[in-house]
């Protein structure tokens, strides 16, 4: 994608990760969404939340999709910016700085693009050499299809419940 491509976008979407089994969901996600080749947004995958600060005014529209800590391996989770909720829950712990730091910072420094939206799937491995788990690859599929259908309006046929 060249850089008059990129600046056509006004929709972000960004995963983020490690290679450490689950927290590489955002990665995974955003891959599915690359594969699909129909979603008229920039697809960007980034190693630490900081890297959002990069891409937040340049947008008018961003998700972020990154692995959350939880009771139900695979639930995917969806909270728009700003919501009080976010400040209790818990990230994968292999960042240096969390998603809702980034995104107070961003807010703090006026980048915030129009619409932020965070999506996070709840995972268990999160260990260097561990695999991703069975539970986040169905959940990472689904994820894929729910943001598609956000951005490109297709109602939801009910066949997936999820949420």
């Amino acid at each position: 994608m060249n850089d008059e491509e990129t600046n056509q976008y006004r929709i972000t979407i960004v995963g983020i990760g490690t290679p450490h089994g689950d927290d590489s969901i955002g990665w995974h996600v955003v891959q599915e969404l690359g594969q699909s080749g129909i979603l008229p947004c920039q697809l960007v995958v980034a190693r630490n939340p900081i890297e959002l600060l990069d891409h937040m005014e340049m947008s008018e529209k961003l998700h972020i999709c990154d692995a959350c800590w939880g009771e139900q391996p695979g639930r995917i989770h969806r909270w728009q910016w700003p919501q009080e909720e976010l400040t209790g829950f818990r990230w994968t712990g292999t960042h240096d700085f969390d998603v809702v730091g980034a995104l107070h910072l961003g807010q703090q420094l006026s980048l915030l693009p129009r619409e932020t939206v965070l999506w996070g799937i709840e995972a268990i491995r999160f260990e260097a050499g561990d695999s991703l788990s069975e539970s986040s690859r169905q959940a990472i599929r689904s994820l894929a299809k729910l943001i598609q259908q956000e951005i490109l309006v297709i109602p939801d046929d009910g066949s997936d419940s999820i949420l």
